[in-house]
């Protein structure tokens, strides 16, 4: 049944996109769009792909920060593969996050599972709490930017609505845990997953004592943020598109916020719809955000690409490996 469930919601969210994407370019001149990306300069492109591979060094030297505070001490070379493969299952899997299961599953070889998973829930959350903060702060100072009331009073709204979220599963968790721990009879399988749930939550509170790795984590966010307005501003300087690089810093952080929203692969259609959304009310026209949506997404996956060859390559290692140990049996 659990895996009858997982394939309906994969086709759920597979024909979710597939709506959303005909609903986008029915409303848009898409021919146009389309046209301005053929006379995009790509010697532009190569400071697009320079700045996402710094931003995937920095994400790997977070990630490593996080490790090393549970006593992981892995390879730069490795962290920075896994991170890779979990970037291009990203195409495949819902949102922007989908592929961090896929980094658990890479790491399964430490045998600390709770450990890794803890690393990457307050990898995300660093980053989180940065792009809410940002959000929140560009409706409160360039809310003119915005001429639809609605759109700002949604989007605090939205914002508002994540932090409660937030910390609504931490009370539930909480409660979850001493109602079963109240319990003197437990299935099986509710002890397994208290026992992981448990063990999750003690190598978070781990970080609490570790508030100069927290600081630094935050910090790696901000860089990482930041570089991602620089990415996006190229995107519209290759296609010789008008706009301010202080309407990118506005509008970035609620299109990240965006497509983290997980009910479409890989945050199809609603970034773009988004994208189209915000950046009209900066000036441009719906065909220009959408050809610079276009671009950012092509961009996104002409790197994510390099991770599929480290999966291969990874897939392969491991074959060989289990070659080798069925020998020596």
């Amino acid at each position: 049944m659990k895996r009858i469930n997982r394939r309906e919601q994969w086709w759920l969210k597979v024909v979710t996109t597939f709506l959303l994407v005909i609903l986008l370019i029915s409303f848009i001149d898409w021919q146009e769009s389309l046209n301005l990306l053929m006379k995009a300069d790509w010697s532009i492109g190569i400071w697009c792909v320079l700045t996402l591979l710094i931003n995937i060094k920095i994400s790997v030297l977070k990630w490593k920060f996080l490790l090393k505070a549970q006593a992981l001490d892995i390879t730069f070379g490795k962290l920075i593969r896994y991170y890779w493969i979990g970037i291009f299952f990203n195409n495949f899997l819902p949102s922007t996050v989908g592929g961090d299961a896929v980094r658990v599953a890479l790491l399964q070889w430490t045998r600390r599972t709770a450990q890794v998973v803890s690393s990457i829930i307050v990898e995300r959350a660093t980053g989180l709490i940065i792009v809410v903060a940002w959000g929140g702060v560009s409706l409160l100072i360039w809310s003119k930017y915005f001429t639809k009331e609605f759109l700002i009073f949604s989007s605090w709204e939205a914002v508002g609505a994540l932090i409660l979220f937030g910390f609504l599963i931490l009370i539930a968790l909480k409660v979850f845990i001493r109602k079963l721990q109240i319990k003197k009879e437990l299935d099986g399988k509710i002890q397994l997953i208290l026992s992981k749930v448990s063990k999750i939550l003690d190598a978070i509170r781990l970080y609490r004592k570790e508030k100069l790795i927290i600081a630094v984590s935050l910090l790696l966010s901000i860089l990482f943020y930041l570089l991602m307005v620089i990415f996006q501003y190229l995107c519209f300087v290759m296609l010789d598109i008008s706009i301010t690089i202080n309407d990118v810093l506005i509008i970035a952080s609620l299109i990240i916020l965006a497509s983290m929203v997980p009910i479409t692969i890989n945050g199809i259609g609603i970034t773009e719809s988004v994208f189209i959304l915000l950046y009209v009310q900066a000036g441009i026209s719906a065909e220009e955000a959408f050809a610079a949506a276009l671009l950012r997404r092509m961009l996104n996956l002409i790197i994510s690409l390099v991770g599929g060859i480290f999966w291969l390559a990874n897939s392969q290692e491991q074959s060989k490996s289990t070659n080798v140990n069925q020998f020596k049996v």
